[in-house]
């Protein structure tokens, strides 16, 4: 694992180093997003002109999961341990077409070569991600029974910009926050 600031960095890094990855599979001919960085909450949508969209992935919650195993021979007895489990959310933004500076709206044929290559984009990243987790490499030293990739939501169109919305919950170490630095 790379030498990151802390733990939670580390397992963010991975997952979005992951979806870009997936991204440079994709069929499109797009170029990468110009804007990929981990963010501290939902990121702000930047323009995206001559950045070619904008790949994130925030931290969405940090809870506790209590795995309580019942002990053998004691009736009534658990064992109580916290999970601690992060949701991640990945954004992937891209520009979309618009009306021209004369209120023209863009072309069916334009619109539908959007959506197809958003839909590519999404179906990229996620089949990506999910052989990393079947293969035990999304996360380094987290297996496939420790992670879950949830569910992916378009973003629909505003301003220019549409994209996709993924989700990626993990358990995590509890080696503390500076483990690997």
């Amino acid at each position: 694992m790379p030498n990151f600031t802390n733990y939670l960095e580390g397992v963010a890094n991975d997952i979005l180093q992951a979806s870009l990855s997936g991204l440079a599979q994709s069929c499109t001919g797009r170029t990468p997003p110009g804007r990929v960085y981990v963010s501290h909450g939902p990121p702000a949508v930047d323009a995206c002109e001559g950045t070619s969209g904008q790949l994130t992935i925030h931290l969405e919650r940090l809870e506790m999961r209590p795995a309580g195993v019942q002990q053998r021979g004691v009736p009534g007895g658990f064992q109580c341990q916290i999970m601690p489990v992060a949701r991640f959310v990945i954004e992937l933004f891209r520009c979309v077409p618009v009306p021209n500076d004369r209120g023209v709206p863009p072309t069916e044929e334009e619109l539908d070569l959007s959506a197809v290559d958003l839909m590519e984009d999404a179906w990229s990243i996620v089949t990506y991600l999910i052989a990393e987790r079947a293969s035990g490499e999304l996360i380094h030293g987290v297996g496939c029974d420790g992670l879950g990739i949830g569910v992916l939501t378009p973003i629909v169109p505003d301003g220019g910009v549409a994209g996709w919305q993924f989700t990626v919950e993990t358990m995590l170490s509890d080696r503390g926050p500076c483990f690997g630095s």
